[in-house]
């Protein structure tokens, strides 16, 4: 990728002292191509642990301004490489189309993995910083509460953790709750004719705000899912949610996960 760089900067000026003149939309092609300065690892104020600033999604709601660069926690740095989960839930949404009506699928063929590495990679970032957004392995995990087929280990830029995952870096329940941006708050209220529940009945009042988002891990049955509640703990579907599926809705926060190349 240097060397194409570098070859392409040699004629580009070499055409400039020929006098060439490139069309404008060629030199910000090429310009949204080339490999970006690594993001910074910095703490956010009033916040624990590390963060990284990296792309940019719509988040106030106020679509005037245009999107707001996207806040990520570190979870490791490794090999050059660090790996992210968004702040925020960026979206509220199920992790795929019917819930329970296809018991064969798994992470690997969830609606959510598919709009992950397609629609919101590209809304998220540009050219330059996909390049820092490897393509890793994503394990399907075993996990002690769930008896579901895991299915396949994928090949994604993008993902959810799993509860295995989450147990590794968050062990306590506090570290893992989240509040959807409102933004997705919106996209909810849109998309369900209805406002976003807050609040929970048996949850405590500073868990308010909170939302459930899920992880990909199966739960209970085949083609379920689990998740992390708005309290911290782990939570799956199971055959008693099954009874629930006219009456509750499952439009639970996105985190998208990924590993950010750090190197120069």
């Amino acid at each position: 990728m240097r060397y194409n760089v570098i070859t392409a900067w040699i004629m580009v000026v070499i055409l400039s002292l020929c006098g060439v003149v490139l069309p404008a939309n060629a030199e910000t092609a090429f310009s949204e191509t080339i490999r970006q300065a690594p993001p910074e690892i910095t703490s956010l104020p009033g916040r624990f642990g590390k963060y990284i600033i990296f792309g940019s999604y719509e988040q106030d709601n106020d679509l005037e301004n245009g999107p707001e660069p996207i806040e990520w926690r570190v979870l490791e740095v490794k090999d050059g490489k660090a790996l992210v989960v968004s702040l925020y839930a960026l979206e509220l949404m199920q992790y795929h189309g019917i819930i329970a009506a296809d018991e064969s699928v798994t992470w690997e063929t969830w609606d959510i993995r598919a709009w992950l590495n397609g629609e919101f990679m590209e809304a998220a970032f540009t050219a330059a910083e996909k390049l820092r957004i490897p393509d890793v392995t994503v394990r399907a995990q075993w996990h002690r509460y769930s008896n579901a087929t895991l299915g396949n280990h994928t090949q994604d830029h993008i993902f959810l953790l799993s509860l295995t995952e989450i147990e590794e870096y968050w062990p306590q329940k506090g570290s893992r709750k989240c509040s959807p941006t409102a933004y997705a708050i919106a996209n909810y209220e849109i998309r369900n004719g209805e406002e976003w529940p807050d609040t929970e009945v048996g949850y405590k009042a500073g868990d308010k705000g909170n939302c459930n988002w899920w992880v990909r891990t199966p739960g209970e049955f085949d083609g379920s899912a689990s998740w992390i509640n708005r309290n911290g703990t782990i939570a799956f579907l199971n055959y008693q949610n099954l009874l629930q599926l006219d009456t509750r809705n499952f439009d639970y926060g996105i985190r998208p996960a990924m590993w950010i190349d750090l190197e120069p």
